[in-house]
């Protein structure tokens, strides 16, 4: 991706988005609604534009244009706007065609399974299949229970736990193709990073099972410490030895450094470029496995960084400010 490394085009920014820009020293250009006026101070008039941010089709030709003209390398979006989204995605894919494989790579469970697999990270046992009866041969090699999930790449896909809930399965005419694979079990942590002329920085780590939780929080884990003073054998409080808070806690932070390097092994697999991606990884017994990639792109998600006790938006900006931001990351809830 060239262009002037340091420019970026903003869409519908709030104050504090645009603040944190000029702080951080990128050179902040902004599209702002045609009903919004002018009440947002961003540098010069010029670098101000102006689109109507319910065609996406009117603002996607708006910032293709924007960013050919002046050079602007990066287009970010903070928010939740279909609309908005919708027309940065189109508008960077238009920019950067080659990021269309790596997109694909993240959003199709079969294309996910095999790069991970052919890269030897994050190993899971899968198979694609275009047909109900295909489904039903193949998932006699897969213990219950197991997953199965169709090609869109929205979701989990669904728990068989039994038989008789994969014959329910097939009677339903489900979508095709789809993808059977085993069932992950274990804690899960989401993983968020911001990636930016390939590097790979995380943003937020948060904890999405509650054993991870407990570890971090000096939770004891079942069968440890002792009963405190005044406390009976029958839901007796536990009073934690400081060695077992703080061995639960490394534990913790090893998976966490653990489901990070898995991320960014993925992100490298598929050549990601630039983009905010959200990837759900369980912390199997035989190390971390990624189970769900959100792709947002040039858009950040409000909830991004949420309870990290971080500001995503000047981590993400400060990642194209040449300021990526740093650990130690812990988890959050």
């Amino acid at each position: 991706m060239k262009g002037n490394v340091r420019r970026v085009l903003l869409v519908l920014p709030e104050a504090r988005v645009l603040e944190s820009g000029v702080a951080l020293g990128l050179d902040v250009w902004l599209v702002r609604a045609a009903h919004q006026g002018v009440t947002l101070q961003a540098g010069p008039p010029e670098r101000q534009l102006t689109g109507d941010v319910d065609d996406v089709g009117a603002l996607r030709a708006l910032l293709v244009e924007t960013a050919r003209a002046f050079d602007i390398t990066d287009i970010l979006y903070f928010g939740d706007l279909p609309g908005p989204r919708l027309a940065v995605g189109l508008a960077l894919l238009e920019l950067y065609p080659g990021q269309a494989r790596a997109l694909e790579g993240l959003a199709d469970p079969a294309a996910l399974r095999r790069v991970l697999n052919q890269g030897g990270v994050s190993v899971v046992r899968a198979v694609r299949v275009s047909s109900v009866a295909a489904a039903l041969t193949w998932s006699d090699g897969f213990p219950y229970p197991f997953v199965i999930r169709d090609g869109t790449g929205r979701g989990r896909g669904e728990i068989i736990q039994d038989e008789a809930q994969l014959d329910a399965w097939a009677r339903r005419s489900p979508r095709m193709p789809c993808v059977i694979e085993d069932h992950l079990a274990g804690p899960e942590v989401a993983v968020e990073t911001f990636s930016h002329a390939g590097m790979h920085e995380v943003v937020g780590v948060t904890a999405v099972c509650s054993r991870v939780v407990e570890a971090c929080a000096g939770v004891v884990p079942a069968g440890h410490g002792k009963v405190a003073d005044g406390g009976d054998a029958a839901g007796a409080e536990l009073v934690a030895g400081t060695e077992v808070v703080e061995g639960a806690a490394k534990a913790a932070d090893a998976e966490v450094v653990a489901a990070r390097t898995v991320v960014r092994a993925l992100l490298d697999l598929v050549g990601l470029e630039f983009g905010f991606v959200r990837t759900r990884v369980v912390l199997t017994p035989a190390g971390p496995r990624v189970a769900e990639v959100e792709v947002a792109g040039g858009s950040v998600p409000a909830a991004a960084g949420h309870g990290a006790g971080r500001d995503v938006v000047v981590d993400v900006l400060g990642v194209l400010a040449g300021r990526p931001p740093g650990g130690p990351w812990q988890l959050s809830n």
